[in-house]
């Protein structure tokens, strides 16, 4: 009798520890969000006379969709300062699907010291201060399992027909047959949502709207030096062009996930 989906996991146990990665989700709560340095849609810090940014496509208030005190992060490693994400959920603006558009997007680090509050809440999403990180292990999505070593063949266009197959070179593995596959694709996965670190959830059906993805040292750098080495990665999710923006207590597709990266 041939080995079962449960039992070629077992096996690929060294290969999956080896790709483990710590995240941390955020523990969020709604009260206090004008003392919170870090939070969703809070309020931002912003610099003396400095007025809300405004999207350069509408020129209406962007969403303070994130902002982090650096030095609060369960890692000590991303240095100092307020990273901010000021995106547009206005609408349908030129250059929104782009992930470095400076018309629709702005990412920059503040000096806590020389910022303070805004006076005004111009956002349009309930805040979320951070209060917390809790530790979770993180696994890489299906779509990075073949970019780490897994080897499949699908054999769509075999004549006659062959059953799927994946291999595990290092670990000499070899599995036949689909349930096989997916098994491994529906168990060793990323966490979906809100994190910190970890792997991206990427796949059929998961996405990201705002990935910060910074290496060792960036974070103390000036924005533009993140732009340049692709900090930020910006992207709407499950919006329609056809379709207005719906009022914030019925949108449900945007979604926020920060990655910080060694």
């Amino acid at each position: 009798m041939g080995a079962k989906p449960q039992e070629a996991l077992k096996a690929l146990e060294p290969w999956i520890n080896k790709h483990r990665r710590t995240a941390w989700r955020p523990e969020v709560r709604s009260d206090d969000q004008a003392a919170a340095l870090s939070a969703f849609c809070g309020i931002p810090s912003l610099q003396a006379g400095e007025k809300w940014p405004v999207c350069k496509s509408c020129g209406d208030p962007m969403e303070a969709l994130v902002q982090l005190d650096l030095s609060t992060l369960p890692t000590d490693r991303h240095g100092t300062g307020l990273l901010q994400l000021f995106y547009c959920v206005a609408g349908e603006c030129e250059g929104g699907w782009e992930a470095f558009s400076n018309q629709t997007c702005l990412c920059r680090i503040v000096s806590p010291h020389e910022t303070a509050p805004a006076a005004t809440n111009l956002n349009r999403f309930p805040a979320k201060a951070i209060h917390a990180w809790t530790a979770i292990e993180d696994s890489p999505s299906a779509a990075e399992h073949e970019r780490l070593g897994i080897k499949f063949d699908y054999h769509f266009n075999d004549v006659p027909f062959h059953p799927m197959e994946f291999w595990c070179p290092e670990l000499d593995l070899h599995f036949v047959g689909a349930e096989f596959i997916r098994y491994l694709e529906a168990n060793v996965s990323a966490a979906d949502g809100d994190k910190l670190g970890g792997w991206p959830p990427v796949g059929p059906g998961r996405g990201v709207s705002c990935v910060s993805r910074m290496r060792r040292g960036d974070v103390a750098g000036h924005a533009d030096r993140l732009r340049r080495q692709r900090a930020v990665h910006v992207r709407r999710l499950r919006r329609r062009s056809h379709h207005a923006m719906p009022e914030p207590s019925q949108r449900r597709g945007i979604r926020l996930g920060v990655w910080l990266r060694e």
